[in-house]
């Protein structure tokens, strides 16, 4: 695997870094992952692949490898492993952007000593590099610019994953029993939603089939049809009789994967002494569009660059609407 140079931005993971070191997989599953069944593999920063082989990643790639090792880890198949995670990934992706590591609690008031403002000292570029990039800054400066990180620690409203009789799935934000996710179809509320079944891996074979729990609903109860919804019922009651009398459960905490993930790669980094371009990025690119000049440093908020990307979101909020 190709090794980290020094001249590269430090939120470019490699595939050893991002699936062994931090996911935790053996040295070979990731690379057959990626060369027998690559539409299975966590996307790369650049779709294609060096000369060398090497592949990199960007925070969301860790995120997603750190959740097919947790699933794999709790001893889900490989395969089915980085199926399931993909699916789970990619709805994640699309409702927030980014999976959640939930380190944003950090910067809340119960745990925030500074709160309303950021935990760490706000220098020009820590104000950019919180404000404009993603997990892997928000963890830097956490571990390395404040005494409050806890390595390792369970957190409020962790995404958890639940596998019932390796076949019912359930997922949502663990809120500790003070927030309950409301049935689409007029069932019960519960604190994790059922969301996908495996077929299968009850029976021991390493063949398994994941689908969503949207494709068994009968067609019409979006439409609030009766029937319909008294089908859909049907299925949602189904797993939460399956969960309240489940012969085996597996729980997987996906945030604290993640988080764990990092801590991995940042000990690692640490202990081999690898540096880094510390102003450059991988996720964005500086200039008027992040709101900060050439260097990376913050603009005046009047600065003309500000105000204009402020008309162009502001007259594409309304081009939605």
């Amino acid at each position: 695997m190709a090794r980290p140079k020094s001249n590269l931005p430090p939120d470019q993971f490699t595939l050893t870094e991002a699936a062994v070191i931090g996911a935790g997989f053996p040295p070979r599953a990731p690379s057959l992952v990626q060369s027998k069944h690559r539409h299975l593999a966590p996307t790369s920063v650049d779709r294609g692949f060096g000369h060398n082989g090497a592949a990199f990643y960007d925070s969301f790639g860790v995120s997603h490898w750190a959740l097919n090792g947790a699933l794999y880890s709790s001893g889900v198949p490989l395969l089915a492993a980085c199926r399931l995670g993909s699916l789970i990934a990619d709805e994640l992706g699309a409702a927030y952007g980014r999976l959640p590591s939930r380190l944003d609690n950090y910067l809340e008031k119960a745990l925030n000593p500074k709160h309303p403002y950021f935990p760490w000292p706000e220098s020009p570029l820590q104000q950019y590099l919180s404000g404009a990039t993603s997990d892997f800054w928000q963890h830097h400066l956490l571990r390395t610019q404040t005494e409050i990180y806890q390595p390792g620690k369970l957190l409020r409203g962790d995404y958890c994953i639940e596998i019932v009789n390796r076949e019912y799935v359930f997922t949502g934000f663990d809120w500790q029993g003070k927030l309950l996710t409301m049935s689409p179809f007029g069932g019960q509320a519960s604190d994790l939603s059922p969301d996908y079944r495996i077929q299968g891996w009850s029976r021991g074979s390493e063949n398994l089939e994941i689908r969503s729990i949207i494709e068994e609903l009968p067609g019409g109860w979006a439409d609030n049809d009766p029937r319909a919804l008294a089908g859909a019922r049907a299925i949602e009651n189904e797993f939460h009789a399956a969960r309240a009398n489940a012969a085996s459960a597996l729980r997987i905490n996906i945030s604290l994967a993640i988080r764990n993930a990092l801590d991995a790669i940042h000990d690692h980094r640490v202990g081999r002494g690898a540096k880094f371009d510390w102003t450059a990025s991988v996720t964005n690119s500086v200039g008027k569009a992040f709101g900060c000049d050439a260097d990376g440093y913050p603009l005046d908020p009047q600065h003309p660059w500000n105000a204009e990307g402020n008309a162009t979101a502001a007259r594409n909020k309304r081009n939605r609407e």
